[in-house]
């Protein structure tokens, strides 16, 4: 067999495999929204708040990485991974940013760019934006 050949058997292999996990990821994500349907809107309510104090706890109050939400403050194992982050919510945890961090990645980019700015005016700045 040629290179050629052997290189489109592992590109349709690879491709393959990608639907397969799509569809898997799909099915489960289904599952999981029919469990959401089949909960009445008090006992909705009620995981709701659940997770939000959860992912307070853990993103706003610890500042916990993707892996310590996942691992410490829900308790899952590394079988959590995947499905959090196909449900979005590593995406959602990406997303949050306190002031703090905001400053420091104004302040690093700026002096990357050898661009000078006193610390006070930089904060004063951001926070008219920020708050």
């Amino acid at each position: 067999m040629n290179d050629e050949i052997k290189k489109q058997e592992v590109l349709d292999a690879l491709a393959e495999s990608g639907r397969a996990l799509s569809q898997a990821m799909k099915e489960y994500q289904d599952s999981c929204n029919s469990y959401w349907n089949s909960l009445g809107p008090e006992e909705q309510l009620m995981a709701f708040c659940a997770m939000v104090e959860r992912l307070h706890r853990g993103e706003i109050e610890h500042k916990r990485s993707y892996r310590g939400m996942l691992y410490d403050v829900f308790g899952w194992g590394p079988e959590a991974y995947a499905s959090a982050q196909c449900a979005g919510f590593l995406d959602l945890h990406n997303s949050i940013y306190g002031f703090d961090d905001l400053l420091v990645v104004f302040k690093n980019t700026l002096e990357e760019l050898n661009i000078q700015v006193p610390d006070d005016q930089l904060g004063e700045a951001l926070a008219k934006h920020f708050y």
